[in-house]
């Protein structure tokens, strides 16, 4: 009886969010829902969502939308994908400020309850895609046992509420007002089915009405809502699915905003639909595919119908600087310098020099199949010119033909980009992709 019931209730979701929210009603028609008593109270692994009916049905109607519509944006935005090696738990939380931050700014609906905002994290914090939240997470060390205080406690006012996207019509006050007069019981029998007899109880007298912008009270346990997608086939046909949806729901979005600003979660989607490719994968690729080895055709064996390739050198010149400036932790350096051994015992033509940097320059560092990391030195600033200019000066007595620089921080770009292929390793909280002035850049995670 009470699964025909939240399917029901599932139901006026639905309308309720194709009525103020159509671009996001668009991703409900490509899910899939189902009732689960096993599940706590929603979760999804980017095929299905499931739900409990029970808790379910105990939600205010628009803190039920508002968990809808969180769930469903976890599938479409394939984070039970993008979890690969990751921290599960720490995922979720990058996952859940990044849909409650698109929520909030996008909607008139409430984050529900359980899920992490982005104060939690800073009060100037503004999240850009789950593998950014997800590095300031690691960098900051702030993991579930540290933020589970930071949740319990109350919000500020307007935390996670929404309006920024599109203006409150007079249903939307009306449905605010409604909610805001059932939160103190219904919410508070919901939490009591969910998280036990933790939940606040309802008063007996008549409570007074909350202000208009208050947040919902968070529950004492977070919600675990992402679980990772079945290993083995069916992942790229699942990928292409949302990345249709998405697509639908950007375009509806744009007929309806036409000419207003792009919407706050466009970063989200381009990382939804752009496959993550491992670092190292890209740090080995870079470093043997390099486009000094060879030079066109050997012209003294064409008229002779023999189209060889020119050898120009036996060896390709490597240079890698590290950040010396920041928090570098030791795991991250050893990975970083592992990959570099591996790279020099696989291809010996290849010859790398190391330097430590911060505003000025350390070394250099034969590295070798066998190359242990010195004592880092350094510890100042941040300034990518020194490294860049060394390289430069020594431009004719040893060609420059690949750099690599490993940082975790933001410093002055020289004027001019060099004439040779660049690789930025940016470390977990680095500055953002596309702040860095020239090369390719990947990102540890």
């Amino acid at each position: 009886m009470s699964d025909c019931a939240a399917l029901e209730a599932l139901s006026r979701c639905k309308i309720r969010l194709r009525q103020r929210h159509p671009y996001f009603a668009v991703l409900t028609l490509f899910a899939i829902y189902r009732t689960d008593p096993e599940v706590a109270l929603a979760d999804t692994d980017g095929r299905e969502v499931r739900l409990n009916a029970d808790a379910f049905l105990a939600l205010p109607d628009t803190v039920a939308t508002g968990l809808l519509l969180h769930v469903t944006l976890h599938a479409a935005l394939l984070h039970p994908l993008r979890l690969s090696g990751r921290n599960p738990a720490l995922w979720n939380i990058a996952c859940d400020v990044i849909v409650n931050h698109i929520i909030g700014t996008q909607t008139t609906f409430p984050v529900p309850p359980g899920s992490y905002v982005a104060a939690h994290l800073g009060e100037r914090f503004v999240p850009q895609t789950a593998e950014h939240v997800y590095e300031y997470l690691l960098k900051h060390r702030l993991g579930a046992d540290q933020l589970a205080a930071k949740l319990n406690a109350p919000q500020a006012a307007g935390a996670g509420q929404g309006g920024a996207g599109d203006a409150p019509d007079a249903s939307a006050a009306d449905g605010a007002a409604r909610a805001g007069q059932t939160r103190t019981s219904g919410l508070s029998a919901a939490m009591a089915k969910r998280f036990g007899a933790r939940a606040a109880p309802a008063q007996a007298e008549v409570p007074a009405p909350p202000a208009p912008a208050a947040a919902l009270p968070a529950p004492p346990a977070p919600l675990r809502d992402i679980r990772a997608p079945q290993a083995g086939k069916g992942n790229e046909a699942l990928r292409l699915h949302w990345e249709s949806a998405l697509v639908k729901a950007r375009d509806q979005a744009g007929a309806r905003r036409s000419g207003k600003q792009r919407s706050s979660w466009d970063k989200e989607l381009d990382a939804a639909c752009q496959p993550q490719i491992d670092w190292r994968s890209v740090l080995w690729r870079f470093t043997i595919q390099t486009p000094t080895d060879f030079a066109g055709l050997d012209n003294r064996f064409v008229h002779a119908g023999l189209y060889l390739e020119s050898l120009v050198q036996e060896t390709v010149n490597i240079d890698v600087a590290i950040d010396t400036s920041g928090s570098i932790g030791a795991a991250e350096l050893e990975q970083f310098a592992s990959e570099l051994r591996a790279i020099m015992s696989s291809y010996p033509h290849i010859v790398c020099r190391m330097f430590f940097c911060d505003t000025a320059l350390y070394g250099p560092y034969e590295v070798t199949a066998d190359f242990r990391l010195p004592r880092a030195r350094g510890g100042g600033g941040t300034d990518f010119r020194p490294f860049f200019a060394a390289l430069e000066r020594q431009r004719g007595e040893r060609q420059v033909d690949a750099a690599i620089y490993f940082t975790d921080g933001e410093g002055p770009f020289p004027e001019t980009p060099p004439n040779y292929p660049v690789l930025w390793v940016a470390l977990p909280g680095a500055i953002a992709s596309d702040s860095f002035s020239f090369g390719q850049v990947i990102r540890m995670a």
